[in-house]
């Protein structure tokens, strides 16, 4: 899906806890940049990869059960802290967002949950 450069992404997220007692306190969201760069003619396996986080937020939540939310993400506004995807000359710019979850188990101690979108 493609999203207008400089603008928000909205997220919207379903979440249900399976354990009685169990809650989602905090939802931490990351935007991630992936870049690869090959040089042309050389073999296979001679590349240039680097992650770098464009954006971070943070949401403070209380749910327990079942609950819906729905958060808006700004994006950058600047070429300079953000490229657009691409896949032109061997250089390939991608995107993805990196969710975690804090859950407040029953007996009393924090757990993480990764997503990847």
């Amino acid at each position: 899906r493609a999203i207008v450069f400089g603008t928000a992404l909205t997220l919207h997220m379903r979440l249900a806890t399976l354990l009685k007692g169990l809650s989602i306190t905090v939802i931490n969201c990351a935007l991630v940049e992936s870049q690869a760069f090959r040089m042309p003619g050389c073999p296979p396996g001679t590349s240039f990869t680097r992650l770098r986080t464009v954006g971070r937020w943070r949401f403070e939540v209380n749910c327990q059960g079942e609950c819906i939310l729905q958060e808006v993400l700004p994006l950058p506004k600047r070429f300079s802290m953000c490229v657009q995807d691409s896949n032109v000359y061997e250089i390939e710019v991608r995107h993805q967002v990196h969710i975690s979850l804090d859950l407040h188990n029953p007996d009393g101690h924090t757990s993480e949950v990764g997503l990847l979108c």
